[in-house]
């Protein structure tokens, strides 16, 4: 073998070595995993696009930027909608992927003791990614859906 031969397969045996030794891509968050990763952010609305689209439709969180825009309003979305909360104790918090439809996910809890259950709705992007295309709370009389609080239609322009 030639000198430029042996330098080509040490270069290449080298470089294949990193390859086998590099990490493998992180795999994008599931349904349930998104909602997870949503629950544990420490605040409720982002500073920047890039983190509203990490989670939502764009629809959903350009609507929900434009509800909270005006300082001088109260925008229909004046809760913390993970919780369906302003305050309060939040405790026996779980996570469940609902049979009925790939992309549901159900989050219980309990606020000061009261129980309800949001449903959150993902859709799958050409990416393989999901994306939050709505939440509500089914339960008690005091229903609700974000799509519905910011007079967007029942599903996303896109995903």
């Amino acid at each position: 073998m030639k000198s430029g031969g042996r330098r080509s397969f040490v270069v290449w045996a080298a470089l294949c070595g990193l390859a086998a030794c590099a990490p493998a891509p992180a795999e994008r968050p599931g349904p349930i995993e998104l909602v997870q990763e949503l629950y544990d952010e420490p605040v409720l609305w982002f500073a920047s696009e890039a983190e509203w689209g990490r989670y939502f439709t764009e629809d959903l969180w350009r609507a929900m930027v434009e509800d909270a825009s005006d300082p001088d309003l109260v925008g229909n979305v004046n809760f913390d909608y993970r919780f369906d909360s302003q305050d309060g104790t939040v405790s026996g918090l779980t996570f469940e992927s609902l049979d009925r439809a790939p992309g549901l996910v159900a989050a219980s809890l309990a606020v000061e003791g009261d129980p309800r259950t949001i449903v959150w709705t993902l859709c799958q992007r050409s990416s393989g990614g999901w994306r939050i295309a709505d939440a509500q709370r089914t339960d008690g009389d005091a229903a609700w859906s974000l799509r519905g609080l910011l007079n967007l239609p029942e599903q996303p322009a896109s995903c």
